[in-house]
């Protein structure tokens, strides 16, 4: 029944496949500014004369999916969290939950509008590219900006520490949550899984630990976002208040743990090659 409900949820309706809502509401703007934020080429619109890759646009397209359907839970978790602060007197807690909800529903429509768009490019196979085969190219980053002072492993974390923490279970979760993202894509898509590796590049490898560290910054900002709900509820003694701040600090802290280990394992593979590329 879950799925069947998914399935019907990210059909898309007859005023949304054309387009035109999203950039009358200036959709395609938000995105382009989110990208630049977090340093990611947004998705360009279909033209005969232009080419992308296929592997590319899939991958984009399987994680547009899962990021659509986490964000939408968020959105019911924030919408459940300000009725309950109305009706308990919580007046600005509401508001608060209302603006992060918000913030979700903005990312559910730009995961909507990238999905037409991908589709778009996909209904044109003769402008997509396969990737081309990597022999031995100049890995993009240096030891400096690979060494952040935040981002870099730390000495004492370890896949034996992360779990013993609970990270292997969480993990079972997140995957859980990507395959209810894949219940429309086609199979050739399924296999562009963006949570997972399936090649070994360099540039692969690159790109992966590039996404923990946006990934990351995402749920350290969610942290953020809670801590009113923190001093509030523990101010007023509010414990149902407090169960939902834990839960919601359990799904932020843990998903940085997760981002953590991803980047533990392949951290001194780039490394490595950082070493190995000429200094300009």
């Amino acid at each position: 029944m879950l799925v069947a409900f998914i399935k019907w949820y990210l059909t898309f309706r007859g005023f949304e496949r054309s387009g035109a809502f999203y950039r009358a509401i200036g959709i395609p703007a938000v995105d382009r500014v989110l990208a630049r934020a977090f340093g990611e080429a947004p998705v360009e619109p279909y033209a005969p004369n232009l080419e992308a890759n296929e592997a590319s646009l899939r991958t984009k397209l399987f994680g547009g999916l899962y990021a659509e359907i986490n964000n939408m839970m968020c959105n019911l978790i924030y919408l459940g969290m300000a009725i309950i602060c109305f009706v308990t007197g919580y007046q600005f807690l509401a508001w608060w939950s209302i603006a992060i909800g918000s913030t979700h529903f903005i990312v559910v429509l730009i995961e909507r509008y990238k999905r037409l768009l991908i589709l778009e490019w996909l209904e044109h196979p003769e402008a997509l590219t396969a990737p081309e085969l990597e022999v031995e190219v100049a890995y993009p980053r240096t030891e400096k900006e690979l060494r952040h002072f935040y981002f870099q492993p730390k000495p004492f974390e370890s896949d034996k520490l992360f779990a013993a923490l609970g990270v292997n279970w969480f993990r079972h979760f997140v995957f859980w949550l990507t395959n209810l993202g894949g219940v429309v894509a086609d199979e050739e898509t399924k296999k562009h899984e963006p949570h997972r590796l399936t090649g070994g590049s360099i540039l692969a490898l690159d790109a992966f630990e590039k996404k923990t560290r946006t990934s990351e910054t995402v749920h350290l900002i969610g942290i953020l976002q809670h801590l009113p709900y923190l001093i509030v509820f523990v101010y007023t003694h509010f414990w149902f208040g407090l169960l939902y701040f834990a839960g919601m600090a359990y799904l932020n802290i843990f998903s940085i743990l997760l981002q953590r280990q991803h980047r533990l394992r392949v951290f001194k593979i780039l490394m490595k090659r950082a070493q190995r590329t000429p200094k300009s």
